[in-house]
């Protein structure tokens, strides 16, 4: 169907002589039966005689040697069949295209339409036939992956993308509900849709390129480089580790670590930023000389200004934001000539941004963020119950209340200001929490139900269903937490306290997925 003699793809791209033995069938483009080895007498004289799929296989009859053969040797001259050919299958493509159907583009006559089902795709390629005369094979494990059904040989990511879609779906909706500062809320939406777009791109690598496969090494002249497996297999096959064994360890570890936060809680509290309590934010810039953050406070201090937030930012660190909580309206306004006149001795000040937060505002806006977190953890038990059994959900839950009680006991301890950011950043924790323990669930109902884990009882499925996906695991968390140091390290004030509660929550939801979310099961 390729080449200018028909001898495949190989002979196109002029590799033909770099092959040692062509294996096919004699259907299709042949248009008779049976199949075929080609390779030098030694080799098929070894394989005919050692090789299981072909001892005592009945020869085709001469009448098909010879069809097949006549096929060959017209092919060989004539390019008109494959012309054609090339025409009907670009046809076919525009007029799927034309349609609406959803395929994956090949340079090749193959045309991949993913169905996501076995079921459904068997269902679909009988009704074709049945129905319309259009004989079209659908194809299903073990050809193609188990999430991969469809009449072509290619993995799909649909459940993949709704699963990593839930965490920036469950973002942006606060950030569209509880919009403040427009412009920095561009920017968080723009940092968790990055973190979310690597877990989503890294999860479809995984499941196109399962990591169970053999290391390969494929040689490019005198070069020899390791396949995409070996990057993407962190934990070895065959390892085993006993996650149930070590769940009493775990589990007193997380009571610990409850336990704290629980008291760190209570009894310093939780900073809460201006969005929540109200207050006054003020941009200066200060154009005589070079002040340090240092100076700027005390400055305000001799003025007896006490109980603001001095941070710098910018360009030769010359930029300070001051936080005044509890300044509303007119009085804010004094506030703000009290602050340029306290800094006056230290140089000229230019006025660049005053935000003011009325108390009633942000006691909705307290209502709203607590409103936000608790839909997302009904969401996500209801989706859980609705995609597995009801031991899955609380499961699934009890990681999330986990990861939410030990986050905000970190943001307790370190005094990080919790604000309508910080709140984005829970959101993101619950959503990146569930999508990990919807991945080690859906192995390990998989596992139950394919059979190959006969006598084996519910703890051992679930260490072998968290041991199979360990990998990809420990690659999500790894992408999630490279994208949150650069926030740590580079950024100032809200954006760089989320990129700290990001950070933090990533490691205790991995934990959490699984150690914590399988104890029900």
């Amino acid at each position: 169907m390729y080449g200018a003699r028909g001898g495949g793809i190989s002979e196109r791209e002029g590799l033909a002589d770099r092959i040692s033995v062509i294996q096919g069938t004699l259907s299709k483009a042949f248009g008779v039966m049976g199949g075929y080895i080609a390779a030098s007498k030694g080799l098929v004289d070894v394989v005919r005689s050692f090789a299981p799929g072909f001892i005592f296989t009945t020869a085709i009859s001469p009448l098909i040697a010879a069809s097949a053969r006549a096929s060959v040797e017209h092919l060989k001259v004539s390019n008109v069949e494959r012309e054609r050919h090339r025409q009907v299958v670009q046809k076919v493509k525009n007029a799927m295209l034309n349609a609406g159907i959803e395929f994956v583009m090949t340079e090749t006559h193959i045309i991949p339409v993913i169905v996501g089902d076995a079921e459904i795709c068997r269902e679909i390629s009988g009704a074709l036939l049945r129905d319309h005369g259009i004989y079209i094979q659908s194809i299903n494990y073990p050809t193609v992956p188990h999430v991969s059904y469809g009449a072509g040989s290619c993995a799909t990511a649909r459940l993949l993308a709704l699963r990593c879609s839930l965490p920036s779906f469950a973002f942006s909706t606060l950030c569209f509900w509880c919009a403040h500062r427009p412009v920095e809320q561009r920017l968080y939406v723009l940092y968790i849709g990055t973190v979310d777009i690597l877990q989503e791109q890294l999860g479809l690598v995984l499941q196109l390129f399962p990591l169970n496969l053999q290391l390969e090494w494929h040689r490019l002249g005198h070069l020899s480089i390791p396949t995409l497996a070996m990057v993407l297999r962190i934990v070895p096959d065959g390892v085993n580790f006993d996650f149930v064994g070590y769940r009493k360890l775990a589990l007193l570890g997380s009571f610990v670590l409850l336990l704290c936060s629980v008291l760190l809680i209570a009894l310093k509290g939780v900073t809460l930023g201006t969005d929540f309590t109200g207050g006054m934010v003020a941009n200066f810039s200060l154009d005589g000389g070079r002040s340090t953050v240092e100076q700027v406070r005390a400055a305000l201090s001799d003025a007896g200004l006490s109980g603001l937030s001095v941070q710098g930012f910018g360009d030769g660190g010359q930029e300070f934001m001051v936080v005044f909580r509890g300044a509303t309206g007119p009085s804010g306004s004094g506030e703000l000539q009290h602050i340029k006149n306290a800094l006056s001795s230290i140089g000229a000040i230019t006025y660049k941004q005053l935000d003011y937060v009325g108390a009633q505002v942000g006691v909705a806006q307290v209502i709203r963020g607590v409103i936000a977190v608790l839909c997302s953890l009904v969401g996500m038990f209801l989706y859980l119950c609705c995609r597995f059994k009801w031991q899955f959900a609380v499961g699934g839950v009890l990681a999330l209340v986990h990861d939410v009680a030990i986050t905000m006991g970190m943001v307790s301890a370190t005094g990080i200001e919790f604000g309508l950011p910080a709140t984005a950043g829970v959101l993101m924790i619950i959503g990146y929490s569930v999508n990990d323990s919807v991945v080690i669930y859906d192995r390990i109902r998989e596992l139950a139900g394919s059979g190959s884990m006969c006598g084996k009882d519910i703890g051992g499925m679930i260490n072998a269903g968290i041991n199979s996906t360990l990998s990809r695991t420990l690659l999500t968390s790894g992408t999630t937490l490279l994208a949150a140091v650069p926030l740590i390290l580079l950024c100032e004030g809200a954006v760089r306290d989320l990129g700290v509660i990001v950070f933090c929550g990533v490691i205790v939801g991995t934990y959490s997925s699984i150690f914590i979310s399988t104890i029900p099961l």
